[in-house]
């Protein structure tokens, strides 16, 4: 049988602690499933796929915004919108498990423009929007959802 050096000791280790302690790894699989919810919000937002926006929250899950509170996954069929351009850029993404309730925070700088065109777009007057997202997640049937995301503008375009 050969030696174990001090870096295979410590990879064994480390593997034994995660292998004996399940709920660690369920924690870390729920907090990179939040994660990706969270960027997958920004992504269908911006790409016009609303009924793939909409699934991201619970049927009774809130969105709100300075435009107002909704519950999108309630939502039959958003009306059309006026074609726009928008772009979410999320950074910091921290999602918490305390005693498996679920709650996250990122930041947010929303930019838009009224024109909908391929190329670049004037950037006069951007960002409109930085701010953060207070979130509150469910993992419903191996997937995270938002049950509450409330996006809470700290500066605004004029």
């Amino acid at each position: 049988m050969g030696s174990i050096d001090t870096k295979g000791f410590v990879a064994l280790g480390l593997v034994a602690t995660a292998l004996a302690s399940t709920s660690a790894w369920a924690e870390v699989d729920a907090k990179s499933l939040c994660r990706e919810t969270a960027l997958l919000y920004a992504h269908y937002a911006d790409t016009n796929q609303q009924a793939k926006f909409n699934a991201l929250f619970t049927k009774d899950g809130t969105l709100a915004t300075s435009a107002g509170s909704r519950k999108p996954a309630q939502i039959a069929v958003d009306p059309a919108r006026p074609a726009f351009t928008s772009k979410h850029v999320a950074t910091n993404h921290i999602v918490h498990d305390q005693d498996g309730v679920l709650t996250g925070t990122s930041y947010f700088t929303y930019y838009t423009s009224p024109e909908s065109k391929d190329g670049p777009l004037p950037i006069t007057g951007q960002p409109a929007a930085v701010g953060v997202y207070h979130d509150k997640y469910v993992i419903d049937g191996g997937v995270c959802k938002f049950t509450e995301r409330m996006a809470k503008v700290t500066f605004a375009g004029e």
